[in-house]
């Protein structure tokens, strides 16, 4: 006899964001925001995630709901940080 069983696990109670969106600079992750009122400008910040699931990481500190954050273009913008902040790596 087989039986067909399906596991589910609660939903991100957080914000959630794409794996796209995600940076990793040496063991730690980061996400990119455009600065609000200065188009071009974009702010790096650590974030602490939790499981991924269809593509998209729970974030469990680092992010409020609602924020932007950068899902294309994000390579450059993260060669550009770690050349103006060596620290990083």
């Amino acid at each position: 006899m087989y039986v067909d069983v399906e596991f589910t696990a609660p939903g991100a109670s957080g914000p959630i964001v794409p794996q796209s969106a995600v940076q990793s600079i040496g063991e730690r992750q980061f996400v990119f925001l455009p600065v609000k009122n200065n188009e071009g400008s974009y702010s790096l910040r650590q974030v602490r995630l939790g499981p991924t699931a269809d593509g998209y990481y729970s974030v469990l500190d680092g992010l409020v709901a609602q924020e932007e954050v950068v899902t294309e273009g994000r390579f450059i913008l993260k060669a550009e940080a770690v050349r103006q902040h060596p620290e990083l790596h």
